[in-house]
């Protein structure tokens, strides 16, 4: 995310979702690093992952452009808080409408 990576983990927390996540990253609170594409290159780098089997799953516009930034598959969400008309203008690899859908598609590829 590009929220503080601090902020962030105390949100994860208080919808008691945070146990379900191997590792969170975002923004510093010093500016460093803010940019979507820098944040998901750093998470790409602490999470050891191999850019060809990550997937960027976001619900903006700028979700789908740090993933394609970062040769990332793009996945846009249209059940979260941006339109599906701006996500569509990102050009995401695919687009989905549920939990569900998500679900899989994400066991498909």
């Amino acid at each position: 995310t590009s929220k503080p990576e601090i902020h962030a983990i105390e949100i994860l927390k208080k919808f008691e979702i945070y146990k379900y996540f191997d590792l969170s990253v975002g923004a510093t609170l010093d500016g460093s690093l803010n940019k979507k594409d820098e944040v998901i290159a750093h998470a790409i780098k602490r999470a050891n992952a191999l850019k060809m089997s990550s997937i960027m799953v976001g619900d903006t516009y700028y979700d789908v452009l740090g993933g394609r930034a970062n040769g990332l598959k793009t996945v846009a969400v249209t059940y979260g808080y941006n339109s599906a008309l701006e996500l569509k203008k990102a050009l995401p690899d695919y687009t989905v409408d549920t939990v569900t859908e998500l679900e899989k598609l994400l066991m498909e590829i």
